[in-house]
Order: C-alpha cells, then sequence, then structure tokens
C-alpha cells in the first residue's frame, strides 16, 4: 500500500511539474487591439521572430484589466499590448521596470514618469454639440470643456 501511495504521489507531482513547465520559445501577447491589427502584429512577428511560437490572446478592455489584476504576476501574458493607460494605472505593481528602454523614439510628454509601460497610440477624442438642441432646451451653449 505504501508502495502504490508512493507511486501515486510520485506521478502526481510529476503531472504538475510537467504542466507547470514554462515553454522558453513561447510569447504571449495580451491585447485589446481590433481584429485586422492583431492580424498584421501576428503576420509581422512571425517574419519577425520565425523562432518564437508567438501568441496573440485577444480581449475585452475591460475583461483583460479584469484578468490581470486577478492574477497579478502570476500571469501567461508577457507583454500587453493595447490596454488604456487608465487600466495599466491600476497595474502597476505587476508591470515590468522598463526604464532600461530606449524612450527617444516616444514624445516625452507622453512617457509615464514611472516607466512601467510605454505609449502604443495616440488617439483622440471628440465632443460633438448639437446648437439647436440645446436652443430648444434654453440650455447656454458650453465654451470651455469643464462647461
Amino acid at each position: 500500500m505504501k508502495k502504490l501511495l508512493f507511486i501515486l504521489t510520485l506521478l502526481i507531482l510529476l503531472g504538475t511539474a510537467i504542466s507547470c513547465r514554462r515553454d522558453y520559445n513561447t510569447v504571449m501577447i495580451y491585447t485589446s487591439s481590433e481584429d485586422f491589427r492583431n492580424e498584421h502584429f501576428q503576420r509581422r512577428l512571425n517574419e519577425q521572430f520565425p523562432n518564437y511560437n508567438i501568441i496573440i490572446n485577444y480581449m475585452t478592455t475591460g475583461s483583460l484589466a479584469a484578468k490581470l489584476k486577478a492574477e497579478g504576476t502570476r500571469t501567461d501574458a508577457d507583454i500587453i499590448g493595447e490596454l488604456e493607460s487608465g487600466y495599466l494605472e491600476g497595474l502597476l505593481d505587476i508591470l515590468a521596470d522598463l526604464t532600461y528602454f530606449d524612450t527617444s523614439m516616444f514624445l516625452n510628454e507622453f512617457v509615464p514618469a514611472h516607466r512601467r509601460y510605454l505609449p502604443y497610440a495616440l488617439l483622440t477624442g471628440s465632443i460633438v454639440i448639437e446648437e439647436r438642441f440645446l436652443e430648444k432646451r434654453n440650455i447656454p451653449l458650453p465654451t470651455s470643456y469643464l462647461d
């Protein structure tokens, strides 16, 4: 009985070790990018790094942020792509220090002082005002962003 218990324990430990084994030629990228961007990145990364198995895993922004927060430093992600900076600010404690990285290709005002992430894309937004809608309701026209 002891021998059977020993073999069973050994098999469980061996199975755990095999399942925890890290394939160092695999790079896992979690991203919130659109499909067409992910397809382009996958194609380019495969061309540039043919000796690596690069996996791009898409998740919606909120789901990705929640997953990373829950997993902490035990995440499978090696790289996080195109996650909004508002979410990244909440994940600073699990992000790598990138102070060694050459940031000369970025505009200084967009590189955070803590260097836990770097800018990926600059996006813009706009506020469109339908003046007739406001006039009908006797709402004054905004004159500043605060308005």
